[in-house]
């Protein structure tokens, strides 16, 4: 992501994500880092579906790192 939420929520995060190269299958999870200005969000994604989309109802927030505006994979030790 190249832009960071105006506001911390599960739409906007949504619109940040957008959508997937391919389908998730319903049921499927992941975690995204989204970041604010100031803070980072972290969102644990279950697709309700079989579609590439993420969707705010697919959201729900986990934590959020407060003053880290940016993160990287080694962070998360990925």
């Amino acid at each position: 992501m190249t832009s960071a939420m105006a506001t911390a929520s599960t739409a906007n995060a949504a619109a940040r994500i957008g959508s997937a190269a391919g389908a998730y299958s319903g049921g499927d999870k992941a975690v995204f880092a989204v970041p604010t200005a100031s803070d980072t969000v972290l969102y644990l994604f279950t697709s309700d579906g079989d579609d590439a989309t993420v969707s705010a109802g697919e959201l729900a927030e986990l934590a959020v790192l407060t003053g880290t505006s940016a993160t990287s994979l080694a962070d998360y030790g990925l």
